[in-house]
């Protein structure tokens, strides 16, 4: 576990998926009592979200293995959710294609968070 330098873009998000950290896990965990089905597609999101967090802040932490292998089974949760809801809603797409492209950055392309730690091991 690492952090890297401060970017103020990704600062920006830091809010962003806080509030909405916040707000999933309260209304996933506490107010609602998920089945174990249910309980594991939203401990996945709850993870993408914080994925994203780590990444508006600029904090390495597990793998990058990792952080690709959540991103994948994320996807594959979300598609089975929305071929089980057979409903589409535009507000909700856009909110949570803003987790998937964040996650995507952090374990795919982010090179400063993952490159910058690997050269100050050696």
């Amino acid at each position: 576990m690492e952090f890297t330098k401060w970017k103020s873009l990704r600062l920006i998000w830091f809010p962003w998926f806080l509030f909405h950290l916040y707000v999933y896990a309260k209304y996933s965990f506490i107010v609602d009592s998920p089945d174990s089905l249910q309980f594991i597609r939203s401990s996945i999101t709850t993870l993408v979200l914080v994925g994203c967090l780590f990444y508006s802040v600029g904090f390495k932490c597990f793998t990058r293995l990792f952080w690709q292998s959540v991103f994948v089974i994320a996807v594959i949760d979300e598609l089975f959710g929305i071929y089980e809801l057979d409903e589409f809603s535009v507000l909700n797409y856009l909110i949570i294609s803003t987790f998937y492209l964040v996650l995507a950055l952090y374990a795919f392309k982010n090179r400063t968070i993952w490159w910058q730690s690997q050269a100050n091991e050696t």
